[in-house]
């Protein structure tokens, strides 16, 4: 992931082709060293497709279509595929666990972004299951009948799983020690975290310290944040301390603007005077995290579910939440170890791209956010809970929390369906899945998205050397607009430093090149702009 890296658009070499070559030569490197070692993902770019206009038309019940192209797709997205079904021969094992819900891959270590790891929300016999993307075979990694709603699924920086129990049993935490392993001989560890609150689970997160972020996934439910003793260790869930945001200005009703993380334990579990243990059951009461919550009169939101993480133009990170009841999406800016800012979003009011005004004025457009997902830019994306299973790209150009418009980027036409699981591959960003859950034909469906990698201009899946050959080697030309072959990603049918800025902007963005493959080093480039000065001659035309 990267953020991106721009050639100043009023450079004076913009009308010199020589000055061009020569800049290239002399600046190349500092651009290229800050595109190559760059890490962290940015608030996202502008809504660069057609956002669809309506909500896809459900397919004919049990037909090829719900199998192999059950979304309706904008241009933001290249094809659609399913992967494995329920009722594939490719899912191997004899329980066939429906439900599927949120999605993650094997992010780090061996073998990184071979496996999905895909979640079940059954109400019992909940469980996770993992798709290998080199032989096209699911496996069940365990299931039991004591657990319940499997919904969220992140691998953690340490190299495991964790999920949670929702809606059902008794809102714990699961942390798979050993994922990679292999279920036929091997048993699979779901070890039950106890220094994590008891509440209905859903988003699961990590910033980069370390910290740990969950929701309650209830009307009136909070936002829980949990500080290891040893963060981004194996023991990281095993043992700290859990707070519970709340809004600085009590009873005003909106959860917006400062708030402070107000401790439901001491650092390392206990309970404090005052405040119902979070960490164990009495009675019938599963979820003493949320009464915990309740005593310290946290701020409560209206079913808050899936959360993401970013970062704004300011530095801060930024926790992304939805929350369903109310059709917003808050983002949490993370301003210090005990304080944050909280912003909505995106609510009903937010434009819509597609039609210039806010998006439910036409009437319920926008409903029942639910999951998050966020791609290689750092633009979010939205899913509805829904029976018209929208996917939403929010649009924030200048970063600051607050979406400027948001698209409908992809719909699902499934009778009785909702998309779950939009999880973008962090190892090659061409690449996104998403579950169809609990359709009326009861087979849900992993599919997999190709998306266009902004700057790949050769569609090699790469953003890369060639990509740079191809801008420069047609400098200060007319082509036809949009042409990305012609060296013109920027539209606008001149090939110049716009397009400059796309490419350089998303160095190394894709699947690197296979072992062995040479990666230009960015003191090579100036090798290849003295070659530049060949074939660029002409001013850019006036």
């Amino acid at each position: 992931m990267h953020h991106p890296v721009t050639v100043c658009a009023t450079c004076p070499c913009e009308n010199d082709t020589r000055q061009l070559a020569v800049s290239v030569i002399a600046c190349g490197a500092v651009w290229l060293m800050a595109a190559l070692s760059a890490t962290q993902v940015y608030g996202g770019t502008a809504i660069d497709f057609t956002p669809l206009p309506n909500s896809a038309i459900d397919a004919p019940f049990n037909s090829a279509q719900e199998l192999n192209s059950p979304f309706l797709l904008s241009d933001g997205v290249t094809s659609q595929s399913s992967l494995v079904s329920k009722n594939d021969p490719d899912y191997l094992s004899p329980t066939k666990l429906g439900a599927w819900d949120m999605i993650t891959t094997n992010e780090t270590g061996p073998d990184a972004g071979r496996y999905l790891f895909v979640a079940h929300e059954t109400g019992n016999n909940a469980g996770m299951s993992r798709y290998d993307r080199s032989t096209g075979e699911l496996v069940n990694l365990g299931f039991n009948f004591s657990w319940g709603a499997f919904d969220g699924s992140t691998w953690t920086p340490w190299g495991t799983v964790i999920t949670g129990e929702e809606w059902a049993a008794q809102g714990r935490l699961f942390e798979i020690t050993n994922p990679l392993a292999d279920p036929s001989t091997t048993a699979i560890n779901f070890v039950e975290r106890t220094a994590i609150p008891n509440v209905s689970q859903e988003g699961l997160k990590f910033d980069a310290a370390g910290n740990f972020y969950f929701i309650d996934e209830v009307n009136g439910g909070g936002v829980y944040k949990y500080v290891p003793t040893n963060p981004n260790s194996s023991s990281a869930l095993a043992q700290g301390q859990s707070f519970v945001l709340k809004d600085d200005v009590a009873g005003d009703g909106a959860n917006t603007g400062a708030a402070t993380w107000v401790p439901l334990t001491d650092a390392v579990g206990n309970s404090l005077p005052g405040i119902t243990d979070p960490l164990t059951i009495v009675g019938g009461n599963t979820r003493p995290g949320r009464t915990a919550a309740n005593d310290v009169g946290a701020s409560d939101y209206f079913r808050p579910e899936d959360l993401e993480i970013g970062k704004l133009a300011n530095g801060n990170e930024v926790l992304y939440m939805a929350t369903t009841t109310t059709d917003q999406v808050f983002s949490i800016e993370l301003t210090s170890s005990s304080s944050v800012t909280v912003r909505e979003f995106v609510n009903n009011f937010t434009i819509d791209a597609a039609t210039g005004v806010g998006v439910d004025v036409p009437g319920d457009v926008f409903e029942n956010a639910d999951n998050l997902a966020i791609d290689a830019f750092g633009n979010i994306y939205i899913l509805e809970d829904s029976t018209t299973g929208d996917i939403w790209r929010a649009e924030d150009t200048d970063n600051d929390g607050v979406a400027e418009r948001i698209a409908r980027w992809a719909s699902l036409g499934v009778l009785n369906a909702e998309p779950t699981g939009l999880y973008f591959d962090p190892i090659n960003p061409g690449l996104a899945y998403v579950n169809v859950q609990h359709p009326l034909n009861s087979n849900d469906n992993l599919i997999q998205l190709v998306v266009p990698i902004v700057g790949d201009l050769d569609g090699d899946g790469f953003v890369g050397i060639t990509d740079l050959n191809i801008v420069l080697g047609v400098w200060n030309t007319n082509v036809p607009a949009g042409n990305l072959l012609a060296g013109d990603p920027s539209g606008d049918g001149f090939v110049g430093i716009e397009d400059l800025n796309v490419v350089l902007g998303n160095w190394n963005a894709g699947t690197l090149p296979p072992p062995g493959s040479v990666i230009p080093e960015p003191g090579t480039l100036g090798v290849f702009g003295l070659g530049v000065l060949g074939l660029i001659r002409r001013r850019r035309p006036v």
